[in-house]
């Protein structure tokens, strides 16, 4: 081989080893380079989970918090202000989370921790103001109940007070009303001069006249007292004088054949009622009956032949 030759052949090796050794290299670099985009890929799918943890942890721990304070009702100033505190932090935490780095993300979860801690403690004092409230809830249901019999049994002391009142109001009225005892009834037949004549026989009778005794009852109201007369035959009728009409006794409406007003003054005074009849009274028993201020005064008999 001549001396050219081997020059030639020297050159072709250097060359072979050169692309030899930049295949090489370059294969060494796309192999680090791969392993690299593995090791890449592996920490975001680790960064991507962890993220996705923390934001679960973030959701539920606004979501107790949520849930307490609504079932609470209202909140006292401190508690309101508390979980106005833990909600915007717990916002602001979902917020970092978007585009946090590896190392944020740690600082994150150090934050989380800590917030529920705090949380934690936030919902045992809420847990506790619950059942402080039931307790209250359930003493008051209590207190109703009983406010509830007191206040019945006063409707029924107050109506059992109106009824012993009314009783008591109407006790007073009866015995505050006039009585009249002693009676004697006379019959009389009238002569054209005027002169009367007392008489026995019914077809004669033309005026009848009742004497009576009213005694002293310092109840009584001082003053004019309204009397109605009452004459009843033998069946209950009762005969209608002259001066007849209707009064009323406890709601109902009686007849009666006379009346007349006298002056009461709590003395003890003899009176003397009078009235005439438009026809003949009839032979038999009679009964007079005197009523005043809505009350009976007393009953007188007499029988005419």
């Amino acid at each position: 081989m001549s001396t050219e030759n081997k020059e030639e052949q020297k050159k072709s090796n250097n060359l072979l080893y050169l692309l030899l050794l930049l295949i090489f290299g370059l294969l060494c670099s796309t192999i680090y380079y791969a392993s690299q985009k593995g090791t890449v890929e592996r920490k975001i799918i680790v960064v991507t989970d962890e993220k996705a943890k923390v934001q679960e942890e973030v959701d539920r721990l606004t979501e107790e918090i949520q849930i307490a304070t609504a079932n609470l009702g209202k909140l006292t100033g401190e508690m309101k202000e508390k979980e106005e505190e833990y909600l915007k932090k717990l916002s602001s935490l979902r917020a970092e989370l978007t585009n946090a780095s590896s190392k944020k993300l740690a600082a994150l979860k150090l934050e989380l921790e800590t917030l529920k801690g705090d949380v934690s403690l936030y919902l045992l004092e809420i847990s506790k103001l619950k059942a402080e409230n039931k307790g209250l809830t359930v003493q008051r249901d209590s207190l109703q109940v009983t406010v509830k019999k007191v206040v019945k049994k006063v409707e029924v002391v107050e109506k059992e007070n109106q009824e012993l009142s009314s009783k008591n109001e109407a006790l007073t009225k009866a015995a505050a009303a006039l009585k009249a005892t002693n009676f004697v009834v006379k019959s009389f037949k009238v002569r054209k001069s005027g002169k009367e004549i007392e008489v026995a026989k019914a077809k004669k009778v033309k005026k009848i006249k009742l004497d009576f005794k009213i005694h002293p009852n310092s109840l009584a109201y001082v003053g004019t007292h309204e009397i109605f007369v009452q004459m009843l035959n033998e069946e209950g009728v009762v005969l209608e004088g002259v001066s007849g009409g209707k009064f009323e006794i406890d709601g109902n409406e009686l007849t009666y054949t006379n009346k007349t007003s006298i002056d009461y003054a709590n003395e003890e005074k003899d009176y003397t009622l009078s009235w005439a009849n438009t026809v003949p009274f009839p032979a038999g028993n009679y009964t007079i009956i005197l009523y005043s201020d809505g009350y009976l005064m007393g009953k007188a008999k007499f029988a005419l032949k």
